[in-house]
């Protein structure tokens, strides 16, 4: 700057003078990470003040322009580059990058109307929420799934043993203390099958076929056969679950030789049985449903057991249910009869047999 002029701002100057000090204070922030920080705020718009000015004009010279702004931020031509001889390639566009930076920063501002130290928080907050994502999808692909003991069996031949279930909430087994309620439930009812009760509530008598439906760990059909019923049929679609949890529970249950798994949807299964009641070896005495609770309609359950073949007059339904679901399950399924709905914390139970 000129002396005399009264403002040694070097962001001042000329329209059509190029200002040493200008130039010098380009140089040094091509080279410095720190240069790039905006002056304090009271510098320009202190300087504004003095010269009683507005429109962007400081010091009262109509011929000098504000090249820097401090809420709208760089002007498009505030630097010649090509002035500047000692910045190289590299540091050139890393430059170009930054401005063009600025440049779609000042239009976000201008398009959401808000201070650019807002803008700046709510660009971080982006950021990490994107990469807080990004980890959290990152884990989901290469987390491995895996399975612990975790259930026990409460009654007859398998009693104690312990059963595992995944550690993730792809399955959700039917508690302990509501399994053995509704064995219970079951025993006192069906007094055709009971054998001696003081000796642990067995199911005696002709041989029994338990169909368990969404199967998962397989807990309620290896709770059977392990009081007494002769074969099991487990339905579960998950692969994974098969392999890991299902079978491996029946090995541990002592009942591989009684058990029969079939890894398909339920509704695929069910579809196959009415197409073929053979598929899997006729009627059951009983029928296990206890459904994920997000994915379940209980109206086309109960409906796909009231017409299936699988389903005798005298078959035992037992149906675990969500207490917001409490409407869905009706009084009759079919000529079954709905002679138990029990709850127990945010689960229900409804048991379904003959008059």
């Amino acid at each position: 700057m000129e002396k005399g002029r009264g403002n040694p701002n070097p962001f001042l100057v000329g329209p059509r003078r190029k200002s040493p000090e200008l130039v010098a204070m380009a140089s040094a922030m091509a080279t410095s990470r720190r240069a790039w920080r905006a002056p304090r705020r009271t510098s320009v718009r202190s300087s504004a003040r003095r010269g009683g000015r507005s429109g962007g004009r400081v010091g009262g010279d109509a011929r000098e322009e504000v090249l820097f702004d401090v809420d709208r931020g760089w002007s498009q031509d505030a630097w010649d580059w090509s002035d500047i001889g000692d910045v190289d390639g590299d540091e050139m566009d890393a430059n170009e990058a930054h401005v063009a930076r600025e440049e779609q920063e000042n239009v976000r501002m201008a398009d959401l109307d808000v201070p650019k130290r807002l803008l700046v928080r709510l660009e971080r907050s982006e950021a990490r929420q994107k990469a807080m994502e990004g980890r959290r999808k990152g884990k989901a692909k290469t987390a491995q799934r895996r399975a612990r003991p975790s259930l026990r069996v409460v009654a007859g031949k398998a009693r104690g043993a312990r059963l595992v279930a995944a550690e993730d909430a792809t399955t959700r087994p039917m508690m302990e203390n509501v399994r053995e309620a509704v064995f219970d439930m079951l025993l006192s009812h069906e007094t055709r099958y009971l054998g001696d009760a003081a000796g642990g509530g067995m199911f005696l008598g002709r041989k029994l076929r338990w169909l368990d439906l969404y199967a998962g760990t397989g807990s309620v059909g290896i709770e059977a056969m392990s009081r007494g019923v002769a074969e099991g049929h487990f339905v579960e679609a998950d692969a994974w679950c098969v392999s890991n949890v299902l079978q491996p529970n029946l090995a541990i249950a002592g009942c591989k030789d009684q058990g029969v798994v079939h890894t398909q949807t339920v509704e695929k299964f069910m579809e196959n049985a009415a197409n073929n009641p053979q598929v899997a070896g006729g009627t059951f005495d009983f029928v296990s449903v206890t459904p994920p609770y997000p994915e379940a309609d209980y109206t086309a359950l109960l409906d796909m057991l009231q017409s299936s073949p699988l389903v005798h007059p005298d078959t035992v339904l037992v149906i675990e249910y969500p207490k917001k679901a409490r409407d869905e399950m009706r009084e009759m399924c079919g000529p079954l009869i709905k002679f138990r709905d029990r709850k127990y914390g945010r689960t229900r139970v409804a048991i379904y047999g003959p008059l």
